[in-house]
């Protein structure tokens, strides 16, 4: 190590030191990913040893560079200490009992997800009945552990239910080039079961809290469905409340090839995009700052409990929050070290959630493109816009239309931007039309979000009135999926991808490095700094 570079990390301030060392922890979790459980299960010794010989460093004089390297090899080691430490414990687990035909007693653990033929129920298991058949005499096991559980429509359940299931237990296998059971893994579910035998125990077992929430959100999916027509009525559940079991099969395949799936899915990139909007639409209209960033924050909240605080939203809406928070402060750069915060305590919480959830990997991905590139695209192309003499000749109101559009595209593609190859590869589809898509569809959003919301409130007081605004509502949906139905009737809308190499991973991920390495050396030609505040109010 030469001179300079030890000169350089002992003078990096704490909070670089310490952003160093999130930035380590949460690469080493990916790593530790794809290594055998055998590696993994060494760095708990490891771990230990590292953590004792860096307490220690702090009583020994030693030079600083020594203990900054200790630091971060604990950060590294407690990686796969951690990863080591998901393992699923098997004492007493469920999953023993897998491949075999059981009789168990459970709590319905999450608001059911039902489709159009069936349902899907999280069962937390309390109690295996085990049968001696010597004696002819049955006993509960406790037994720990959670169990997904395919079954018919109806009779419907709720959350909270207390079933006793008779069924034959299943270990999730892969599924062609889907890691089904990594997938499940990650939610704590080793064990399925296929159309049991259900007989209802009792009902309200489970958290107040949630099975207030929960009641709300049916009774506005009932609302819903009575003030708007299907399909439509299935694309607003989907938008507001995050319920896709209304979204038709033509409608999910439109949508994927227009580039605008986000709008039906509650992830970190639709969160962020939405914050953005949202903040920059308030701010527009004549509020200032700080009293947009308020209205905002609690828009976002209220709408993470109206859906019922599932734990994928409430990810998606910590990312929100952050992002306001840099918009707040007119710096997206400035949340570095917050955002690499959030994603370490996620992580630290579930390991696994970095390489099989692709709802984590679209939320920090795109909010680190809102970071990295809407500066870019605010700085080289939106202040023009603003500034060029066609815009400012419009009148007031087109003048703040056009400038919000631009907006949107920029925040969208800045989103788009990191998570493109990842949505590709899930997927198998590029749109080639999404940035078009998206301008036309993308700003109506934060006003449909919004009335369907006030419609909702409204239809438990002046139910007349809200039937109006739900009018309105249905218009816009109707907008949304002809657009994506009219753009996706051309050829050469969206190609269609099987597979997507590391090859194309690294390759597109090293021009984006690229163009940000030239736009840093475009600003210091300029004699400007990377990544200038944003004011909306310019």
């Amino acid at each position: 190590m030469s001179i300079d570079c030890v000169a350089k990390i002992q003078n990096l301030p704490k909070s670089r030191i310490f952003f160093v060392c999130l930035i380590i922890f949460i690469i080493s979790i990916a790593i530790a990913s794809y290594l055998p459980f055998k590696i993994k299960s060494y760095s708990i010794q490891l771990f230990f040893i590292i953590s004792i010989l860096t307490f220690f460093s702090f009583f020994i004089k030693k030079p600083k560079i020594f203990r900054i390297i200790l630091i971060w090899l604990t950060f590294l080691s407690l990686a796969f200490c951690r990863l080591a430490l998901s393992a699923p414990s098997l004492n007493n687990s469920i999953q023993n009992y897998n491949n075999s035909k059981i009789n168990f007693v459970g709590l319905i653990l999450l608001y059911p997800e039902k489709r159009i033929n069936n349902q899907k129920l999280v069962i937390k298991v309390e109690k295996v009945h085990k049968v001696n058949k010597a004696k002819n005499a049955a006993s509960l096991n406790k037994v720990t552990g959670k169990v997904l559980i395919l079954t018919n429509l109806y009779p419907s359940y709720k959350y909270g239910d207390k079933l006793q299931i008779i069924c034959n237990l299943k270990a999730p296998k892969q599924f062609r080039d889907f890691e089904y059971d990594r997938f499940l893994a990650k939610s704590g579910i080793y064990s399925l079961c296929y159309y049991p035998q259900i007989k209802l125990i009792s009902k309200n077992n489970g958290s107040s809290f949630y099975t207030f929430l929960y009641t709300v959100k049916s009774k506005l999916q009932k609302t819903i469905n009575s003030k708007i027509n299907e399909p439509y009525a299935g694309l607003a559940r989907a938008i507001i409340l995050g319920d896709k079991s209304g979204i038709t099969s033509n409608m999910r395949d439109s949508f994927s090839k227009s580039g605008i799936s986000h709008v039906v899915a509650i992830s970190g990139m639709h969160i962020s995009i939405i914050s953005t909007l949202l903040m920059s639409i308030l701010i527009y209209i004549g509020l200032k700052r700080k009293v947009a960033f308020i209205f905002a924050s609690i828009f976002l909240v209220f709408y993470i409990l109206l859906i019922g605080a599932p734990p994928s939203a409430v990810r998606a809406g910590f990312m929100g929050i952050i992002v306001l928070i840099a918009l707040y402060i007119g710096r997206l750069n400035k949340i570095s070290n917050a955002l690499a915060l959030a994603a370490a305590m996620l992580l630290i919480i579930n390991p696994l959630l970095l390489r099989d959830d692709i709802g984590f990997q679209l939320s920090f991905l795109a909010v680190i493109g809102i970071v990295i590139f809407y500066p870019i695209f605010n700085n080289l192309f939106l202040e023009k816009i603003k500034k060029s003499s066609v815009v400012n000749r419009l009148p007031f109101i087109l003048n703040r239309l056009m400038i919000i559009s631009m907006q949107i595209v920029f925040v969208t593609l800045a989103a788009q931007s990191l998570v493109l190859p990842i949505i590709i590869n899930n997927f198998k589809v590029f749109s080639l039309i999404s940035p078009l898509t998206n301008l036309l569809v993308l700003w109506l959003l934060p006003f449909l979000m919004v009335l369907i919301i006030f419609a909702l409130i409204i239809s438990f007081f002046i139910p007349i009135v809200s039937t109006l605004i739900f009018t309105v509502v249905e218009l816009m949906l109707k907008y949304i999926v002809w657009v994506s139905n009219s753009l996706t009737k051309f050829s050469f809308s969206f190609l269609e991808v099987n597979y997507l190499s590391n090859f194309w991973y690294l390759t597109y991920y090293t021009m984006l490095v690229g163009v940000c390495y030239m736009y840093c050396l475009y600003e210091k030609k300029t004699k400007k700094t990377c990544h200038n505040s944003i004011d909306f109010n310019n």
